[in-house]
């Protein structure tokens, strides 16, 4: 039986923090930032609306550019 299992838990919670910490340092500026305003994108995209017609993003893009949002909902 452990005498100091307080003693371990906290060693263990430490040493993951630490290693935590380490590994989102690493972590390069060009993941976090994405794509810069105005950038282009490398591939075209076309998809079926709603109603079946197939629209593009040069077909969606108005005067003032187009705003893609990709989100995941929180109810699955």
């Amino acid at each position: 039986m452990l005498r100091h299992p307080i003693r371990i838990v906290c060693a263990l919670s430490l040493t993951f923090l630490i290693a935590a910490a380490g590994i989102a340092h690493a972590v390069s500026d060009d993941l976090l930032e994405g794509k810069k305003v105005g950038a282009q994108m490398a591939m075209s995209l076309s998809l079926a609306d709603q109603d079946g017609k197939t629209r593009s993003l040069e077909s969606l893009k108005g005067s003032k550019g187009l705003i893609l949002l990709f989100t995941r909902s929180l109810d699955w």
